[in-house]
């Protein structure tokens, strides 16, 4: 999303609402890569910088970590991002060149990103998948253990930990 800071007096607000689809790398585990993100905040100009604050929420879709179903969460939280000209600037803020056309979608992609946890369950007594088998626990039962499936002499030492 682009925006113009070129009409901003100091102490002055502008309203910026963000409504788009942003692409977050496969790294972050999400089932679809590209969740619409809304953001609505406001911008304001403090002497030579520029303070963007608002609020960020994404519904994405993960895996659960144990059994491996989609699980829809919504994602959300508070942004805070400052913007300056000058080239040494303070160091948390993001160096911009022309105020007339500001993208601010790379910062909003980053908080995103920091919001998106690193694993989630379907149920919090999810059972997860059969070790031997990989059938789903949760919608159907298995006898594997029952079994007494041999384990693999090389791993023998760790079933003495359980």
């Amino acid at each position: 999303m682009h925006i113009s800071l070129s009409g901003l007096e100091n102490n002055q607000k502008q309203q910026v609402e963000f409504k788009e689809t942003l692409l977050v790398p496969q790294e972050y585990g999400l089932v679809d890569c590209s969740p619409v993100t809304n953001f609505e905040g406001i911008i304001r100009k403090s002497e030579d910088d520029f303070l963007l604050e608002g609020r960020l929420q994404s519904d994405i879709m993960m895996s659960c970590g144990k059994c491996l179903q989609d699980v829809d969460i919504t994602v959300s939280g508070t942004v805070f991002e400052k913007f300056s000209t000058e080239l040494n600037a303070d160091e948390d803020a993001w160096h911009i060149q022309e105020l007339s056309n500001v993208d601010i979608a790379p910062q909003i992609l980053l908080n995103l990103q920091l919001l998106i946890p690193m694993n989630v369950l379907c149920t919090d007594d999810c059972k997860g998948i059969c070790r031997y088998c990989g059938k789903n626990l949760n919608e159907i039962s298995c006898n594997c253990d029952e079994l007494n499936r041999e384990i693999d002499p090389r791993l023998e030492k760790l079933k003495e930990l359980f």
